[in-house]
């Protein structure tokens, strides 16, 4: 998945979750964070109710990206096996609950699925292009922690571990 098509869901589901939180009755948070995982960068966005939330994440940390890799087998057998790797990036989406509500802060908890391609690649020994020879989606479970300290009426701060997205850190809006 290219990183344009996973900003572009990114986005999408972050105002989904908005939509599907928020009832004429209670007001709902939304997260933005970013942060790493295994040295690449991670965006997580999420929205929260009353006591429960919605979150989906990406992480731009694959082997190669689809621009780089030619969607179907090698035409010649000269080639250099390169394995399984992994294409594109990994999207998470998450469920969330707030487990421990206090005036000190909240702790949050989630669980969900994470999924990302893997291709078995070969590169091509005259012209160095690189073939995809087969793919397949792989789908992980995920789980993450988060602390949430607000500020203001208004505006917070977001401290989280996840599984996937690794260490991450950013503000929680109220609306």
């Amino acid at each position: 998945m290219s990183k344009k098509r996973l900003g572009r869901k990114f986005i999408l589901w972050s105002l989904g979750c908005v939509l599907l939180v928020g009832s004429p009755h209670a007001l709902a948070d939304v997260w933005l964070l970013g942060g790493s995982a295994d040295g690449e960068g991670s965006i997580f966005a999420a929205a929260t109710g009353e006591r429960w939330g919605f979150g989906v994440g990406g992480v731009f940390n694959g082997d190669y990206s689809d621009g780089e890799v030619l969607d179907y087998p090698i035409p010649h057998s000269s080639y250099f096996d390169l394995g399984e790797q992994q294409v594109g990036g990994l999207l998470s989406l998450d469920v969330l609950y707030e487990l421990m509500p206090s005036e000190y802060g909240s702790l949050w908890i989630s669980g969900g699925f994470s999924t990302y391609e893997e291709r078995h690649l070969v590169r091509s020994r005259a012209t160095g292009w690189i073939y995809s020879q087969s793919k397949s989606t792989t789908v992980v479970a995920d789980a993450g922690l988060y602390y949430e300290l607000g500020f203001t009426d208004r505006v917070g701060f977001v401290a989280a571990a996840h599984t996937e997205l690794g260490v991450l850190g950013g503000l929680s809006l109220e609306f």
